[in-house]
């Protein structure tokens, strides 16, 4: 039985009062795998079909970067590498992750993840 791609849709509050919104599929006891998009895209980027693959090995976690996707889109915290860092613990956080997280992430997205 195959795992559905698009997992129930959640919400984290970053540390600015951001809604930052994601999606986790696949099985919770597996190794988390954080995806972040690149600029101007979404969690949806990644596919269903590819979400569908890597929920079968890992517990993925989708994120909508802020200002992108079903994400809120403040005014101002673009330009601190605080804030974004703060948006990715904040999902962390949120899925009570603490260790052994692959954070993976394209264009923009890995920007993100050296914040």
């Amino acid at each position: 039985m195959s795992t559905p791609a698009a997992g129930p849709v959640r919400q984290a509050t970053g540390i600015d009062g951001t809604n930052i919104v994601y999606r986790v599929t696949g099985d919770p006891a597996a190794r988390p795998l954080v995806l972040l998009h690149g600029w101007a895209q979404s969690s949806s980027c990644w596919g269903d079909g590819l979400l569908a693959d890597l929920s079968s090995r890992y517990r993925v976690v989708a994120v909508d970067l802020r200002g992108h996707g079903y994400s809120d889109a403040p005014e101002a915290g673009y330009d601190d590498s605080k804030i974004w860092a703060g948006d990715v613990a904040a999902v962390l956080d949120a899925e009570n992750i603490t260790a052994g997280a692959v954070l993976l992430g394209w264009s923009y997205g890995g920007l993100v993840i050296c914040d």
